[in-house]
């Protein structure tokens, strides 16, 4: 007979993927979500402007390009060196400046940019991704979150487990699969149910007993 702690080893933690401030919050404390439910929503309206901005950006080279190409005009430079009306270094260097990597590579660049502030954007509206339970919920509304912080934990009640520590010798004489009796201690009367032992250690850690001995004792993990 031992003495267990009640563990949910799938617990699913939720970060912060961006900084700002929560605007929405309509999770609480123990309310069971589904996958796709709004968890939270962090402000994102500096990276609008940000996104808006880039795209004024893009839009500009991108016309910018179009007005060098107009004005090198290499068609009509290629016929007017075919006639021999400019010189073959005339026309290669007119042909070089058309065909620079210049405008792809910036426009290339801007595009990743915007890629990026679209996809924090997204992150900035927080959903679940599965079945569970809302636990740990230390952020409020009107909070100023970052990059990294812990915002709430998922608990998915399936996966709770019963986590114990036995004997060495009484964990040699277990196995995957044995049944046990779990007792929770109640004041208007203990509950008694069924559980199995679902893991067992491979190797021994050393305990404290409540006497102050050093024990060698198997971690188990049951089933209820």
């Amino acid at each position: 007979k031992e003495e267990g702690v009640v563990i949910t080893p799938a617990d699913s933690p939720v970060y912060a993927a961006v900084s700002g401030q929560i605007i929405d919050l309509p999770v609480r404390e123990g309310q069971r979500v589904r996958p796709g439910d709004s968890l939270l929503v962090i402000d994102s309206t500096a990276l609008g402007y940000q996104l808006e901005q880039l795209a004024g950006q893009l839009k500009s080279l991108q016309a910018q390009q179009q007005l060098e190409r107009a004005s090198i005009g290499l068609d009509k430079l290629e016929k007017l060196y075919e006639a021999g009306a400019i010189s073959r270094k005339e026309y290669e260097d007119a042909r070089l400046k058309a065909g620079s990597d210049y405008y792809p590579g910036q426009i290339a660049a801007l595009q990743a940019q915007i890629k990026s502030v679209q996809y924090q954007i997204e992150q900035s509206s927080v959903k679940s991704a599965q079945d569970g339970v809302v636990s740990r919920l230390d952020v409020k509304e009107g909070m100023v979150v970052t990059p990294g912080m812990l915002l709430m934990q998922l608990i998915n009640e399936e996966s709770f487990l019963v986590e114990t520590y036995v004997l060495a010798e009484d964990g040699a004489s277990m196995g995957v699969r044995q049944e046990v009796v779990l007792i929770q201690e109640n004041k208007a009367g203990d509950i008694s149910f069924r559980g199995w032992v679902e893991s067992i250690a491979p190797t021994a850690v050393e305990k404290l007993s409540a006497l102050g001995l050093k024990e060698q004792r198997v971690k188990v993990g049951i089933k209820p």
